[in-house]
């Protein structure tokens, strides 16, 4: 069982397992920051190789008129009201400093611990208002969602992006390409105090497989798992090169929202053999290692006839960002403390308790409390529930 037997644990029940884990990827849950090329040049900044060094190319952004045109109306950075969701920016610069705001993790003692009620947070708290008062960080984000935190992009507001692998396919990001303009796609970085960046990293399946004990054959659903995969990895078969020759679209419905089981190919953002074939002169794209690239491939290597966007966001996006997120030792990956099911405080006073956290951050960061602030708000969390959780968690 992956990850000591976590990701069956959910469905665990004494000796007896309940479900098949549906698997998606880990590395589809990394993130990378993308950076306007010709911003950062305009302030005459290297690419970042530490934290620090990304935050100052943030400030820059916001106060040495990148953009050239003499009005002071770009920022450094972007968030967005779903804190902990798309625009995590806050949990990922956290991250770098060894911090992990909104997640269950383990201590050193192996307890489950909220990672956002470590006081170290409050660091990374001061930075944030301190980007906050020097207008690097968009004042507006309390009230901004994922839409049009990417409007901003198109309109020449932000130019750097700390987020999702696949920003390219936005509408803002395309804009951008329209216009010619080039990123430079990074991995995060660390920070000059921890040396070494540790995302978390969810476990790679949030819902599992089950059927009812009445039916007559209960093992169809093993036998459709099997032809899944041997789709995605056994093009030897007959049946599943089929798969490759009705392409991976039939009618505009993905060919995997067809069938009774739906999974994610584990290894679908493993950039590794699209960057080997783009750069064989003898690739053969009927190779098995190869056929479930095959769309990519067809529109990088401008077989399939696509605009100049859509290469540059295959581009990006399948040779750049991915091969960024290829580059984070998986030792390094800080998964969930915690994978049960929600307790009965969580289910009690869950809501309660992220709205409360979700205010106080926002509080401190736009600098309406000061940042000592989170210790009281670490006393009433716990008060209010935050305790119990953590009790009933670790006393399972």
């Amino acid at each position: 069982f992956a990850f000591d037997g976590a990701m069956v644990e959910p469905v665990r029940r004494g000796d007896a397992i309940y479900g098949i884990p549906a698997t998606s990827n880990t590395q589809g849950n990394l993130r990378v920051a993308w950076i306007r090329r010709d911003w950062r040049e305009a302030v005459g900044r290297d690419i970042p190789t530490t934290m620090e060094e990304l935050l100052d190319l943030a400030v820059a952004f916001a106060t040495e008129d990148p953009d050239g045109n003499g009005e002071d109306d770009t920022f450094g950075l972007a968030m967005s009201q779903e804190v902990d969701w798309l625009v995590n920016t806050f949990e990922i610069v956290s991250n770098a400093y060894g911090y992990y705001p909104f997640r269950h993790i383990r201590d050193a003692n192996g307890e489950v611990a909220n990672g956002s009620l470590d006081p170290g947070l409050k660091d990374v708290l001061q930075i944030f208002q301190d980007l906050t008062e020097v207008g690097a960080l968009d004042p507006e984000w309390p009230v901004k969602d994922f839409q049009q935190v990417d409007a901003d992009v198109a309109a020449g507001k932000l130019g750097l992006w700390l987020g999702v692998f696949w920003k390219p396919v936005d509408p803002g990001f395309a804009t951008t390409y329209q216009e010619g303009i080039e990123w430079d796609i990074i991995q995060i970085p660390a920070s000059e105090t921890t040396g070494e960046y540790r995302p978390f990293v969810p476990f790679p399946t949030n819902a599992w497989y089950g059927i009812s004990a009445d039916y007559a054959h209960p093992e169809a659903l093993v036998v459709m798992l099997n032809h899944y995969f041997t789709a995605h990895f056994d093009f030897s078969k007959e049946w599943a090169q089929g798969w490759r020759e009705i392409s991976n679209i039939h009618v505009g419905i993905p060919i995997n929202n067809w069938g009774p089981v739906q999974l994610q190919n584990p290894t679908y953002f493993d950039s590794s053999p699209l960057s080997r074939a783009l750069a064989d002169p003898d690739f053969n794209p009927e190779e098995p290692q190869y056929v479930v690239h095959g769309q990519s491939y067809d529109i990088l290597s401008g077989r399939a006839g696509a605009d100049d966007v859509t290469v540059r966001q295959f581009t990006d996006i399948f040779l750049e960002a991915v091969a960024r997120m290829e580059e984070y030792p998986q030792a390094s990956y800080v998964f969930p403390g915690y994978t049960g099911a929600n307790t009965e405080t969580m289910q009690r006073q869950g809501s309660l308790l992220q709205d409360r956290l979700e205010e106080t951050l926002a509080a401190i960061i736009t600098g309406r409390e000061p940042v000592s602030s989170y210790d009281t708000f670490i006393e009433e969390y716990l008060s209010l529930g935050g305790q119990a959780i953590l009790d009933e968690i670790n006393g399972q």
